[in-house]
């Protein structure tokens, strides 16, 4: 025999050794069907830990939305309460010929009680 027919052979035969256990290397890294039904519900816990943080989220916004209304109730309030006392104010000066001056009408009280 040739000696570049024994070394093809020999080639070959030692290719054919590598090659083998790096196809069942790789075969290994498949996931099999107890992984893959370990990773979905995986998927499905932190979907369900997803959903749970969400609704949690929403209730705390929806609490933070209810205080800002209560507190902007109790501003308009306020503030329809002071322009009914502005307008009661002008009302009884108006028929004497006199406007009160512009600012605020509890300056005003203010500073009429300290005058008198």
């Amino acid at each position: 025999m040739d000696f570049s027919v024994l070394l093809a052979i020999g080639f070959l035969g030692l290719s054919w050794i590598l090659i083998r256990p790096r196809r069942s290397r790789e075969a290994s890294f498949a996931p099999t069907p107890q992984q893959i039904a370990e990773q979905r519900r995986t998927a499905r816990d932190e979907v369900a830990a997803l959903q749970v943080r969400l609704a949690e989220q929403g209730r705390e916004l929806e609490a933070a939305l209810q205080t800002r209304a209560v507190l902007m109730e109790t501003l308009i309030a306020d503030a329809d309460e002071r322009i009914a006392d502005l307008r009661q104010q002008i009302e009884f000066a108006a028929p004497a010929g006199e406007l009160p001056p512009a600012g605020d009408s509890r300056d005003q009280d203010e500073r009429r009680r300290r005058a008198a």
